[in-house]
Order: C-alpha cells, then structure tokens, then sequence
C-alpha cells in the first residue's frame, strides 16, 4: 500500500494577501473602479485567504486629494466568521445583507463609489442588480478582467505551490502501471488513481471559471470513448457515467491494443498542476505510436516559442502549422466542428486562467506566467493521442514543473 502524505495545510501568508491587495487597489484605480467586491470562491481565496461564505471588499487607492479614509479591505462574513478571521488578515464583519456593506464602507471614510467592480463574468445577473441598488447612481464595472490580469503573474508562494501539485502527479505512471489490466474499467482505473491523489492530500475538486464548468480531478477514457464530446472546452471529454455527468471515465472495460488517455490534476493549498499522459496493453499500434511521437514533436515547437514578450497566439499558430506538416491538419486538437481552439492555457487557483495559447490573443507572454501546454490529436474511432504538461515561464524561458517521462505507457 502507497503511503499517505497528507500534508498540513498553512493559511497563505499575510505578506503575500498584502502584496496581492495593493496591486490589485492600484490597477482598479487605474481602471476607474471605486470599490469592487469579490465573491467568488477562486478570487475570495486569492485576496482574503478564505473562501467561507463572505465578500471582500476592496476599496481603489484614493486619489490624489481624497479625504482621509481606510483603504484597507473589508471582509463582510454571512457564515465562518470565526474561521475567517483565524485565515485572513483583513477586518472581519457579520453580516447579513448587502444592503449593510455601503454605511459599514462609509464609517471607514470612504465615499459612494461611482463605479463599482464586480465579477460579472461569473456572478449572477439578479445578485449583481441586488447589489448595485444599494449604491444608489453607480455604474457597474467588470472587476474580473482587473483581477485575472493579475493572477496570471505567479509570486514565488504560487509557484512552489504548484510545484507541490505537480510532485502529487509524479507517481501516476507507476500507478498506472499497477492498475491497468484487460478488462478494468475506465471507471475502476480512474478511481484507483483518485484514490492515490487523494491519499496525498488532493483537495477533490479542480476549479474552473464560468457557467456550468465542472470538473471533478479529471478524465480517464479508453480508445474512441475518448473522441466522446462534453460540455468541457476540451479535445478529449470521455463518455462519464451518464447524461447527467457526461465527463470522464465511464464503465467501458479496457481492452489490450486500446490507447488509454489519463488527464488528472493535482492540487496543493487550492493551487493546481495539469498533466496528461497516454498508456496501452500490449504493443501500441503504429498509429498510435507515431500519434504520440508526432505531439511530443508538437510540444517541443510550442516550448520553442514561449518566450516572454511572445504575443499569447503565436505558440498557438506554430503548433497548428507544426501539426499539419506531420499530416494532422484535419483532426489536431478535435475534428471539425468540435475542435478545441487553443493548445495551452494559463493554471493556478482555476485551470483556464490567463494567459490563453489560441488565436487572436496579441497580448505578450510575461515572465512569471504557469502555463499547461496539451498537444493533442484526435484518431476517429481510435482515441484522443497526445500530452499534456505544465511550465512555469521564466525571464529566460520555460522550466517543466510536472515530472514524469513523457514516454508512451507500454503495459
């Protein structure tokens, strides 16, 4: 039996909420936002370093001439307070309504904001109307694009803890090895390897942004049930164990030659790591072979240009040209009409943070970016072929975070 590492977990430090804090006041300045408040459990996590039931409150540094006030946030708890208060850093307030937040702003100092922020890309239309009625006359403002900018910039804390995400993964090939025999389920397969993530303290859960985006740890899937659609932004979904969770493993049971796909994520301290790797029972078909040589030949093309200063679309661009020299130009990253349109994307508290690998992206790669990279082509009645790691973008280029051989899983 593997042995637990169930690593303790640490509230994040208050330098690092502090540091996150004031550039975030500062670029919603910039922005001409006067208050934003956040809600959501990835961006409450980031700035308060809790996610009970609460909103923050982040009031823009004051401007130049502005009456003295208390440009510290404020965490407004409706259920937690005395775990909020042992996790965060910030002034904790009960409350009920957020009818309350505008008089308890106001006792700081603070005036009626004419603009505030909010997550509109994700909160509700009827709680952002709520919400703005008890700011009589503001404007509401999207907060998020403020705020993803920001997040996409690791600090050396996020970056270590992803680096400890991606240690969970480093033993997922031997597991593999350990598990996968004729006539396992996808199902059987993927909750033996849940199991062993989960032992070393995996949190369960994979956040993504936006409407109905559910992930569980991730997909498992067998030969075509791989090419399976789902409601995910993915080249493979995986058949899921019905209608109402079309996503991942079902209960197909693995056959020698069949190429298995195992995209799985760790996590550490809500942070996360994305990899993908390919196995089969028995010698691989050459197809499959040749599939998965020719995505490692991918990979090294998008590597080759993430470099900072890179506009986002350009990996993108040279890997679709990449594929389509090796003979894939019909069916990389999916078939048509279910083909993905990005071949990397930005990780960290969410998996589809900024930056976005994909077209029309001309903003420039920065160092201090984690990027997952996932070169992937679709075979029509064989299976989704290819890899999937994560890199953290230095001055001087990428360095690999996730660990295993790229190899090809031979059983």
């Amino acid at each position: 039996m593997e042995e637990a590492n169930l690593a303790p977990s640490y509230p994040v430090p208050r330098s690092e909420l502090e540091r996150r804090v004031a550039a975030l006041q500062r670029e919603l300045r910039r922005s001409g936002i006067d208050l934003a408040l956040f809600l959501q459990n990835a961006d409450l996590y980031y700035l308060a370093g809790t996610a009970v039931d609460a909103t923050l409150a982040v009031p823009a540094v004051p401007e130049e001439g502005a009456p003295a006030a208390d440009p510290a946030p404020v965490l407004f708890v409706r259920r937690g307070v005395s775990r909020a208060r042992e996790e965060s850093p910030w002034p904790v307030v009960p409350f009920r309504s957020f009818r309350e937040i505008p008089a308890a702003m106001g006792e700081r100092g603070l005036q009626p904001p004419k603009a505030l922020g909010l997550e509109l890309d994700v909160l509700p239309y009827t709680t952002a109307l709520r919400i703005a009625g008890y700011f009589p006359g503001v404007t509401l403002a999207d907060a998020s694009p403020v705020l993803r900018r920001l997040r996409a910039l690791k600090s050396p804390y996020e970056v270590e803890c992803i680096r400890r995400a991606a240690r969970m993964q480093a033993g997922l090939p031997e597991q593999i090895r350990r598990w996968l025999r004729p006539g396992v389920t996808e199902l059987e397969l993927s909750a033996e390897l849940e199991r062993f993530l989960r032992r070393q303290g995996h949190h369960g859960i994979a956040r993504m942004r936006g409407l109905n985006n559910e992930v569980f740890v991730g997909a498992v899937a067998a030969g075509a049930n791989a090419l399976r659609t789902s409601k995910m932004d993915s080249p493979c979904g995986g058949p899921g164990l019905g209608p109402a969770s079309p996503n991942g493993a079902g209960r197909h049971a693995i056959r020698p030659g069949e190429p298995v796909l195992v995209d799985l994520v760790g996590t550490c301290e809500g942070y996360m790591s994305d990899q993908t790797r390919m196995a089969v029972l028995g010698p691989p078909p050459a197809e499959v072979a040749r599939a998965h040589a020719d995505m490692l030949r991918v990979q090294e093309v998008i590597l080759s240009h993430l470099r900072p200063g890179v506009a986002w679309e350009v990996p993108y661009q040279a890997a679709v040209e990449e594929a389509a020299r090796l003979g894939y130009a019909e069916t990389f990253l999916g078939t048509e009409g279910e083909r993905v349109k990005f071949v990397g994307h930005g990780i960290g508290l969410e998996l589809d943070e900024y930056p976005f690998l994909a077209p029309g992206f001309v903003e420039p790669l920065e160092a201090g970016m984690v990027i997952a990279i996932e070169p992937k082509v679709s075979l029509p009645g064989v299976c989704v072929i290819g890899i999937e790691n994560t890199f953290f973008l230095r001055p001087e280029g990428p360095e690999r975070l996730t660990l295993p051989s790229d190899e090809l899983i031979v059983i």
